[in-house]
């Protein structure tokens, strides 16, 4: 099963019946704005998700993502979410572009913590890929320090 979708008002009853209704869902594209007045929750819980697009402006969210086969990620986000990823030890490829906009509204522990639990959750990715704003959101650590987070990582393209 394939489902692609964009909202310009996505919300908590959206992301959480989405996913708990689609028990085979091998691939998922999300694009869209978020805009609530509280904190949405993305849970992401497919054993069988191959692939995961998530596309989305806005400031404050969490995704939750538990997926034992996924091989492929895209995360492109504006504002720095908060990423929970476990079970995605089949991950292969990933492309991580964040926005730059907010390393300056954002205290740099929390952001630091932010991108740490990104990178600890693709750390069996063989091939990644870091979006334009890598210098401005990934400067919370040193560089040599997320890449001793990727032991399997052949190929990294910074574009």
């Amino acid at each position: 099963m394939l489902w692609h979708t964009y909202s310009n008002s996505l919300n908590n009853d959206f992301a959480q019946n989405l996913f708990n209704n689609c028990p085979v869902l091998e691939e998922l594209f999300i694009q869209g704005n978020v805009e609530s007045d509280e904190e949405l929750v993305f849970d992401v819980s497919v054993p069988v998700l191959k692939s995961f697009k998530f596309l989305l402006a806005g400031e404050e969210y969490k995704v939750l993502v538990d997926a034992p086969i996924l091989v492929y990620l895209c995360v492109q986000n504006v504002w720095m979410p908060s990423y929970v990823l476990k079970n995605v030890t089949s991950l292969i490829k990933a492309d991580v572009h964040l926005g730059g906009y907010c390393v300056p509204l954002m205290d740099a522990e929390r952001h630091a913590d932010r991108v740490v639990a990104l990178f600890r959750g693709i750390c069996s990715v063989k091939y990644l890929s870091l979006g334009h704003s890598y210098h401005g959101v990934y400067a919370a650590l040193s560089f040599d320090y997320y890449v001793n987070m990727l032991p399997r990582l052949s190929t990294m393209l910074m574009i």
